[in-house]
C-alpha cells in the first residue's frame, strides 16, 4: 500500500512538472500569433535588467480603432518619462495604418517600433467577438515572450514606473483596480497597467492557462477578476500596486468628474503622486467625455485636469 501510494505521489509530481514546463515554455497560446523575438535594435535593452526597459503597446485590433492624438500622447509620455534607454513596441493589428498622421508621428520618435501582431479568433472554445478580449490576451503573450511592461493605449505615464518596478524587485507587478462610489471599494487587479520579467512568472503562465476555460460573455472576467483570485492564492507570485500609483482616478462618476472636470488641487495632488493615469477611454465616451476627439488646440485651451496633464506631457518634447 505504501509503495502504491508512493507511485502515486511520484506521478502527480512528474504530471505537474510537465504542466509547469509547458507553460514556461510558452502555454496555452490562443490562436494569435507573435514573434519569439525583439527587433534586433532593442534586444540588448531585454538583457539589461530583470525586468526588460521595453513598454508595449497593443493597438488596432478593431477595425474602428483609429490611432489619434490621445494614443500619440501615451506613446509620447512612456518615451519622453522613462529612462533613455527605454524602447516603446507597438503591436499593431491590421486595422492600423502606418500612414495615420498620429502613428507616423509617433513612430518618428527614436526608440519607438511597430510590429505587426495577429488577432486570435478563438480563445478556448469559442471565438472572439470583442477586440477588448483579443487585446486582453494578446499582452499576456507579449509578456510571456519578451517581458517589460504593458500599458493599455489609454495610459499616460506621469513619472518612470520603472523606478516603481526596481523597488518592488517583484517579477511580475499589476495594479489594484478600486471605484470611489462607495469609498474605494476594490473590484480586482486591472490589466491596464502589467510588467513581467523576460519570459513570463509563474502568476502570468497561470492566467494564460486559465484562458482555456475562456467565456465571450463575462466581460472582465479574465482581465480584472481572475488575476485578483489568483493573486489571493498565490500572492508572493505577484506583486499588487495600490490602485492611487496607476489609477488615481477610477472609472465610476466620481473618478470621471475628477479627472475630466476642472482642475483643482485635491485632483492635481493625486496626479503628483501617481506614476501613470488611465484614461478609462471606454467608459469616459459613455459618460460624454469625448477624449477619443481630443485636439492639442484644445488641450492649450481648456482647464480641466485631463488637459492640464496633456499640457505637461506636451511641453516636455
Amino acid at each position: 500500500m505504501k509503495r502504491h501510494r508512493g507511485r502515486i505521489r511520484w506521478g502527480w509530481f512528474v504530471l505537474v512538472s510537465l504542466c509547469i514546463w509547458w507553460c514556461i515554455s510558452g502555454g496555452y497560446r490562443g490562436n494569435s500569433e507573435t514573434s519569439g523575438h525583439l527587433p534586433p535594435k532593442c534586444s540588448a535593452t531585454c538583457l539589461s535588467a530583470p525586468t526588460p526597459r521595453v513598454v508595449h503597446f497593443v493597438f488596432g485590433l478593431d477595425a474602428t480603432d483609429e490611432f489619434g492624438f490621445t494614443e500619440y500622447l501615451s506613446v509620447l509620455a512612456a518615451r519622453r518619462r522613462c529612462a533613455a534607454d527605454t524602447w516603446v513596441l507597438l503591436h499593431l493589428g491590421r486595422s492600423s495604418s502606418t500612414s495615420n498622421r498620429w502613428l507616423t508621428a509617433a513612430l518618428q520618435w527614436p526608440r519607438v517600433l511597430a510590429r505587426p501582431v495577429r488577432v486570435p479568433r478563438h480563445l478556448g472554445r469559442w471565438p472572439v467577438r470583442h477586440a477588448a478580449h483579443a487585446a486582453d490576451w494578446l499582452r499576456l503573450e507579449v509578456l510571456a515572450r519578451f517581458g517589460g511592461l504593458y500599458l493599455d493605449a489609454d495610459v499616460w505615464v506621469l513619472r518612470d514606473p520603472f523606478d516603481l518596478v526596481d523597488r518592488t524587485g517583484a517579477a511580475c507587478g499589476i495594479g489594484v483596480e478600486t471605484v470611489e462610489d462607495g469609498g474605494d471599494r476594490t473590484v480586482g487587479l486591472c490589466n491596464a497597467v502589467l510588467w513581467s520579467v523576460l519570459g513570463g512568472c509563474p502568476l502570468l503562465h497561470r492566467w494564460m492557462l486559465a484562458y482555456r476555460s475562456f467565456q465571450p460573455w463575462h466581460w472582465n472576467r479574465f482581465s480584472v477578476v481572475l488575476p485578483w483570485q489568483l493573486a489571493q492564492r498565490w500572492p508572493a507570485e505577484i506583486h499588487q500596486v495600490p490602485a492611487r500609483a496607476f489609477f488615481p482616478f477610477s472609472w465610476d462618476a466620481l473618478g470621471l468628474r475628477a479627472l475630466y472636470g476642472n482642475r483643482s488641487r485635491a485632483a492635481w495632488s493625486r496626479v503628483e503622486a501617481a506614476h501613470a493615469v488611465h484614461l478609462w477611454a471606454h467608459a469616459a465616451q459613455r459618460a460624454g467625455f469625448p477624449v477619443r476627439s481630443l485636439t492639442a488646440q484644445e488641450c492649450l485651451r481648456r482647464n480641466t485636469t485631463l488637459h492640464a496633464i496633456a499640457r505637461s506631457i506636451l511641453s516636455e518634447v
